[in-house]
């Protein structure tokens, strides 16, 4: 029992395990392991089973792959692999390796000879990653491959201001070492640049720093400085500095030792030494330096020194060597062309998504101006309409009180008695308080509008048809200058051209009844015409219709239709030319 259920614990503790989301710790152990003990790290990643792996950790060894034959290395040949990692490390950006899939996406297409796509990724990696970030040491690798890169497309001036950076951010971290790597990698960007001085400035500077380091670093920068002498014509100096160097560098290095010392050797006239320099060359399976090597080993000096069968093999890897250079200029060529077009075909794709996103985006900007527009039109005549019914109903107030008064004097009630113009400013200012009974009401404000209207018709009718018994011309009107004039041109039997005297009339108009113009509008629904308004006046002014006429130059019957025209269209029904006339001195 007690076995089963440490069987049972096992199995739950693997779930949790695997449902986590936290990586495996093999893997961990591995990439901590790369940094430091390269061979302990492949020996222990050799006995990890990718098919027990979950989805994340899949994808991880895959980098760890990729990550590991970089650091022993391995030509990288096929983009396949890295692609899908960069893929779901974009997907999957909180598991914090995109910044280093990058990297290697950029590693990768450098080994392939695409370097237009490895320095996109370069840059993507430098874009993710910032130098606040706590991971340095990638943002430098990051930086220092790809000032390796530019310098390898012979673009000096761009690769040299990364190199920099690198060694200051070393400086800064007091790492010596990779200090002395990068001083020597500048100085070498700005020997193939031709800045002879600053390259030799920075190589007696690495020489300083590996005075505490093993003899490599010394010899290699050694081997450059003696670069820089012979470049400037001092034979003398580097062959002076190059004794014994190709022996004291490092592995890796000593092609390119043997390459400078046979140069220098051959320009001082030791030939015998340049040609065991340049015979070890063109004798080990790197081809680079091989063509230098060729050229001194095929020289005039060496034609009587070496057997013609000898030389004419020589000739003939010599032909080989060419032809192979030739051929793999050509691939890069092609290679170059093929990521041109390839970036030129993801520019347009992208320029084509930016365009539908800024189409989407005036489009949206658009829908919600035309919105805030019409809703700003809805509200601007609803509230227009609100106005208009505090206006009716405050008409209606008045008419009613109007009323009153008629009935009041029906009744000898002297004491209510008050004149027209008494009422517009005696009666109770209206505030809104007429529409609080439909504020909660599903009502449209339209209808309440009409109704309105009609009511007041109605009481206009009623209040016109009780007779003459209310002073219905405003003492204002009769004491005004417009009236007096209108008076003088009855007299002289001339009609009014003159758009001022209307203006006159239509101020002394309002004046005695301030709301008559709103009123009128409010009856017609603004349908009123100027002709039709300035009749209204005379109407006001209490002018026949004779004397209308005559100041509007037009016939009775004009002024008969005229007034009938305004009588359709605040009662929707002709009327006798009495009842519109009461009717409008009432407003």
């Amino acid at each position: 029992m007690i076995y089963v259920r440490l069987l049972l614990f096992m199995i739950l503790l693997s779930v949790f395990s695997a449902c986590s989301g936290e990586r495996d710790a093999r893997l961990s152990r591995v990439d901590e392991l790369s940094r430091d003990s390269l061979d302990k790290a492949t020996v222990l990643f050799a006995t990890i089973n990718r098919d027990s792996l979950s989805k994340s950790d899949c994808n991880y060894y895959d980098l760890l792959t990729i990550k590991l034959n970089d650091k022993r290395y391995v030509v990288h040949t096929s983009d396949s692999l890295i692609r899908k990692v960069m893929d779901y490390a974009k997907s999957h950006k909180d598991d914090g390796y995109y910044p280093e899939a990058l990297y290697y996406g950029g590693r990768v297409y450098a080994d392939i000879g695409d370097y237009p796509t490895a320095l996109r990724y370069f840059n993507k990696a430098l874009d993710e990653l910032t130098e606040d970030n706590s991971d340095m040491e990638l943002y430098c690798r990051v930086l220092s491959q790809t000032g390796r890169l530019l310098d390898k497309l012979r673009l000096y001036d761009q690769a040299i201001p990364c190199i920099e950076r690198v060694i200051d951010i070393s400086r800064e971290k007091k790492d010596t070492l990779n200090e002395i790597y990068d001083l020597q990698l500048l100085g070498a960007i700005c020997l193939r640049d031709s800045q002879l001085d600053k390259a030799e400035q920075h190589f007696l500077e690495a020489l300083d720093r590996s005075v505490n380091l093993r003899d490599s670093f010394k010899a290699k920068s050694l081997m450059y400085l003696a670069a820089v002498k012979y470049y400037k014509g001092k034979n003398d100096s580097a062959l002076k500095i190059i004794r014994g160097i190709p022996d004291r560098v490092s592995k890796i290095s000593r092609q390119a030792a043997m390459n400078y010392a046979a140069q220098i050797y051959y320009s001082a006239g030791i030939l015998d030494t340049a040609y065991m320099y340049a015979l070890e060359i063109v004798n080990s399976k790197d081809n680079l330096n091989k063509r230098k090597a060729y050229k001194i080993i095929l020289s005039s000096e060496f034609y009587n020194k070496v057997d013609v069968d000898t030389l004419i093999g020589h000739v003939s890897a010599y032909r080989n060597l060419l032809e192979s250079e030739f051929n793999a200029n050509n691939k890069d060529l092609a290679l170059m062309q093929q990521a041109e077009y390839n970036y030129i075909i993801h520019e347009r794709e992208r320029k084509k998504a930016e365009n539908l996103n800024e189409n989407l985006i005036i489009l949206i900007f658009g829908i919600l101006i035309v919105g805030m527009f019409m809703v700003a039109i809805v509200l601007y005549k609803r509230n227009k309409l609100l106005d208009r019914i505090i206006i009716l109903k405050s008409a209606l107030d008045k008419v009613n009180m109007l009323s009153n008064i008629v009935e009041s004097e029906d009744k000898g009630n002297a004491e209510n008695q008050k004149t027209y113009s008494e009422l517009d400013e005696d009666a109770p200012q209206d505030n809104g308080d007429c529409i609080d009974n439909h504020q909660d009401s599903p009502v449209n404000p339209k209808n309440i509008e009409i109704d309105l209207r009609n009511r007041l018709r109605k009481e206009l009718l009623s209040l016109a048809s009780k007779g003459d018994k209310v002073k219905i011309i405003s003492p204002i009107i009769l004491q005004s200058a417009a009236y007096a004039k209108i008076l003088e041109y009855i007299k002289a039997d001339l009609s009014i051209n003159d758009d001022d005297l209307w203006i006159e009339l239509e101020n002394a108009v309002l004046d005695s009844s301030p709301q008559f113009k709103e009123r009128l509008n409010l009856l017609t629904f603004g349908q009123i015409t100027q002709p039709e308004f300035r009749t209204c006046l005379l109407i006001k002014c209490g002018v026949r219709p004779s004397d209308m006429a005559k100041l509007c130059g037009r016939s009775i019957a004009a002024i008969g239709s005229r007034r009938d025209s305004i009588c359709c269209k605040i009662f929707d029904e002709k009327m006798s030319v009495k009842i519109i006339d009461k009717v409008i001195r009432l407003l």
